[in-house]
């Protein structure tokens, strides 16, 4: 079970589990309401986990895409090592956090009377 494309799976796994945990619940409540009840500060984590979790699940679609290409077009070279898919994953995660990054600076909640 220990294969690269299950490497990614879980990945992905855990990057949609995160969306549903941190960031689906709260909006769901927010547009029922129409009032943001969770402060400031959730605010601004929600929209971060919200754009790292659906960048590492588009990364992460993208990285299984080129390891199932590679695959195909070149079946007898040696494929992606658990070793590469395991960096790979790092680089999904960090890149994800630095695309997410500016919703720590400038998401803000504005009240309205």
């Amino acid at each position: 079970m220990r294969t690269v494309t299950n490497y990614f799976l879980v990945n992905l796994s855990f990057s949609d589990l995160m969306m549903s945990i941190f960031n689906c619940i709260f909006n769901f409540v927010y547009m029922i309401n129409n009032d943001w009840a969770f402060g400031r500060p959730y605010c601004t984590i929600n929209n971060f986990i919200a754009n790292v979790t659906v960048a590492a699940s588009v990364f992460t679609l993208t990285s299984m895409t080129l390891d199932r290409y590679l695959a195909i077009i070149r079946p007898l070279k040696p494929r992606m090592s658990k070793a590469s898919a395991q960096l790979a994953i790092l680089g999904i995660w960090l890149a994800s956090l630095l695309i997410g990054s500016p919703c720590l600076v400038f998401s803000t909640t504005i009240t309205h009377k």
